[in-house]
């Protein structure tokens, strides 16, 4: 007798303890071996969604100071010249900034920035209006900016999405996510996506790396392979898919390789908790009762419901912690 396939229950529990980046931004200007100008550093946030803005561009007018934040906001110009200088801040969709900072020789000076969009937002950067429809188009304006945003100055030629910008991904599975980016092709066992095939050539030449780390596959079978289906979506800020290798990229990444940026208590000022319910079922077997299997042994239920989670917390400057779960239980025949 042919045994039914167990459901698939799927239990996800992550807790990241972040410490704050330590780092210089690279300038397009190499400084003296003896420093003779000040420092400027600072964080660069949008003001009214909260959210810390990675890869936000601050330019030195009048020098060719240029520096880049970091997925915290943090950015650092060293060896500025003394005296009164005017800073740019530049993120894609949102105002351009410039204020005038004064430098003292080899002093650091600590510039914050608050980020907004006046027409999206209105004057008053703390006040937002809301509409019937204002809430789910602001969402998926930040999705669409952080994409721009990280496209326009990244250093190779890649596609980057927030893991909002398709609104609510039921089950939290990144293979559903991903389904829905140009170029991809999902890899499919019974009723889980387990494999992602980038321009046609095949899952087992997709390299998967997580915050820029390769990570292992969770298939027992032995294969090239990355099983993603006890991967959860929500534990992720952004996934980043480079379709076109590089000298530098590892030589298991023939078809591409997909990155994977975790979620990071420091990339907003704020508290944040996120939740979801939901029933997931097979549309052939669409009933709340218990109902025969598919070879009568036993009765089983053909919908069963879900959740999922996140939460992140900025205690301060140097400690956060981000705490996200879920759990998703699929009928399969």
């Amino acid at each position: 007798m042919k045994r039914p396939t167990p459901q698939l229950i799927v239990l996800s529990f992550a807790l990241w303890l972040t410490a704050a980046p330590i780092g210089l931004a690279q300038t397009s200007s190499s400084s003296s071996t003896i420093q003779t100008g000040g420092t400027i550093t600072g964080r660069v946030q949008n003001v009214v969604t909260g959210n810390y803005l990675n890869k936000a561009r601050i330019s030195v007018k009048g020098t060719n100071l240029v520096v880049y934040t970091d997925e915290s906001g943090v950015y650092r110009i060293v060896d500025v010249p003394a005296g009164a200088n005017t800073l740019e801040v530049f993120y894609t969709d949102l105002d351009v900034q410039e204020v005038s900072v004064m430098v003292n020789p080899r002093g650091t000076v600590e510039r914050n920035f608050d980020l907004t969009s006046k027409a999206r937002y209105g004057e008053a950067s703390g006040v937002v209006k809301l509409d019937s429809f204002r809430v789910t188009s602001d969402k998926e304006t930040d999705g669409k900016a952080i994409a721009i945003n990280e496209q326009r100055f990244a250093p190779n030629i890649k596609n980057v999405m927030a893991t909002d910008s398709f609104g609510d991904v039921l089950g939290s599975n990144v293979g559903e996510f991903l389904k829905f980016m140009p170029g991809l092709t999902a890899e499919y066992s019974e009723v889980e996506i387990v494999g992602i095939s980038v321009r046609g050539i095949g899952g087992d030449k997709t390299s998967f790396t997580f915050d820029g780390a390769p990570i292992v596959s969770a298939n027992a079978a032995p294969s090239r392979t990355f099983n993603m289906n006890t991967l959860a979506l929500n534990n992720i800020s952004r996934i980043e898919v480079t379709k076109v290798p590089t000298p530098s990229t590892p030589a298991d990444s023939l078809a591409g390789s997909i990155n994977m940026v975790s979620k990071s208590a420091f990339e907003r000022s704020r508290a944040q908790f996120n939740y979801g319910v939901n029933l997931m079922a097979n549309s052939e077997n669409v009933t709340f009762k218990k109902t025969p299997h598919s070879n009568g042994d036993h009765d089983t239920r053909k919908i069963s419901p879900g959740f999922d989670f996140d939460y992140s917390m900025p205690v301060n400057k140097n400690f956060g912690f981000v705490v996200t779960g879920f759990q998703s239980d699929k009928y399969n025949e």
